[in-house]
């Protein structure tokens, strides 16, 4: 061959390389991009899922929660209806909401339902008492007249 015709073959064979270059170096700018691309999606995925666990987490406490309120709720029902009934059954239901209130997985609900739960029950039984005292104080009255009280006194406790 010539000098010139090597020349020729040379030139093509640098521009055979220089075009490989060129693609190689977009095929690497393009996977650049693809690699970029992914990371970002991993990282919004990650994102997505930390939210995703905290809104489970935040659902569990408000369902603990308001486990603890029904709870309490039905502790307070239930001294109402036994204030109106007249029964004292202030041990067995503090007994009941209790218990019920310490498995509850956010302690800090159940603790604070709990004495929300007692304060009703105390007031419910205060409410019945001075009913209770109110036939107490008229008895005495009619006993001071002797002749009179007696046969008033009979009539009012069948009524």
């Amino acid at each position: 061959m010539s000098t010139f015709e090597q020349g020729k073959v040379l030139v093509k064979k640098i521009g055979e390389l220089i075009n490989g270059a060129k693609q190689a170096r977009g095929a690497a700018g393009r996977a650049s991009d693809e690699k970029t691309q992914i990371v970002d999606d991993v990282s919004n995925v990650k994102s997505a899922g930390k939210e995703v666990t905290e809104g489970v987490s935040n659902l569990k406490s408000a369902g603990s929660k308001l486990d603890g309120d029904v709870k309490s709720t039905a502790a307070n029902v239930q001294a109402d209806i036994a204030a109106v009934k007249g029964v004292k059954t202030k041990p067995a239901a503090k007994t009941d909401a209790k218990p019920a209130a310490k498995p509850d997985a956010a302690k800090t609900d159940a603790a604070k339902a709990a004495p929300k739960a007692d304060a009703p029950k105390t007031e419910a039984p205060k409410a019945a008492a001075p009913k209770a005292e109110a036939p107490k104080t008229e008895a005495p009255k009619p006993a001071a007249k002797p002749a009179a009280a007696a046969p008033k006194a009979d009539p009012k406790p069948k009524a």
